[in-house]
């Protein structure tokens, strides 16, 4: 009789043991198995997928730190992209700008006048032109404007479309005989 109560509580034993061991390794597998396919997912370029957490074992833990990860990738990839977009758009108005630049000038006697610009960044405040007048004058102005970067270049773009139409203003008058004088006017 103890045999068999014995035999009978070690069955009973047994087979919550094996349903245990079952259900914790149906428990790993299927956490393995999200784990896997997110990373697959993520291989191919999904960084929006996230895995369903359930619990508060150590591989739910693991996912959290899966979807964290894939969440600071794609905020990275973005940011990386808008640097890149930004970029894009520096060195076009780099190219704008150095488009705006003067150009030498030949034709004053023997004076021969060219120029460079080196800016600090890619797009800067620095502004300088010449434009001739006749065959013995020139105009020349030079400035900086405060800062840097693409506000500065544009503040300077407008400066020199200004400047430069009120210097064909001030020609202009003073070759139809209307001004004498070296001041712009407004």
């Amino acid at each position: 009789m103890w045999l068999g109560a014995f035999a009978l509580g070690f069955l009973i034993v047994e087979a919550f043991s094996f349903w245990i061991g079952i259900s914790l390794t149906r428990t790993i597998m299927v956490a393995v198995d999200a784990l896997h396919e997110g990373t697959q997912r993520v291989m191919r370029g999904d960084l929006t997928h996230r895995i369903a957490v359930h619990g508060n074992d150590q591989l739910a833990e693991l996912s959290r730190s899966f979807n964290r990860m894939t969440e600071n990738l794609g905020q990275l990839l973005e940011g990386e992209k808008e640097r890149q977009r930004l970029r894009a758009e520096l060195e076009i108005a780099r190219e704008v700008q150095s488009q705006l630049h003067p150009k030498p000038i030949q034709g004053l006697g023997s004076l021969r006048l060219d120029s460079v610009c080196e800016a600090a960044r890619m797009v800067s405040g620095d502004y300088y032109d010449y434009q001739k007048i006749s065959e013995n004058q020139l105009a020349l102005a030079i400035g900086d404007v405060a800062g840097k970067g693409i506000s500065a270049a544009l503040l300077m773009a407008t400066l020199q479309s200004s400047m430069r139409s009120q210097l064909r203003q001030w020609t202009e008058a003073i070759k139809a005989g209307r001004g004498t004088g070296l001041a712009l006017r407004g």
